[in-house]
């Protein structure tokens, strides 16, 4: 990649910075805990949202975002994610179907 193309993702990149100091972050104060790329990425996807005009995109984006933030404020659930997987943890679909249906009619699984 050219030095000038360089430079230039540099200066939008700071751009992008000062747009992220700039947001009125008391409209979302569940996002100031993101840590700055995700602030960042959530600030251009806010405004991709706002640039649609569409509401309902808007929303979605809004409380797809407020629910990323507060899985990163859960600790215990952060900690589990962050755990290695176990193949021996695995549970089929059919398992935990039957399971689900039984919570639902405790008589369904008597013959």
């Amino acid at each position: 990649m050219p030095s000038d193309m360089l430079a230039m993702m540099d200066k939008l990149d700071i751009f992008l910075m000062h747009l992220v100091r700039q947001i009125p972050w008391d409209l979302f104060p569940w996002a100031t805990p993101l840590s700055v790329p995700d602030q960042r990425a959530f600030v251009l996807d806010i405004l991709q949202a706002v640039h649609s005009r569409d509401l309902q995109q808007l929303q979605r984006c809004i409380e797809d975002w407020q629910a990323t933030a507060e899985a990163f404020a859960n600790d215990a659930l952060m900690h589990a994610i962050q755990q290695p997987y176990d193949p021996g943890d695995y549970v089929s679909w059919e398992q935990v179907r039957g399971e689900v249906n039984l919570l639902r009619d405790p008589e369904e699984g008597r013959s």
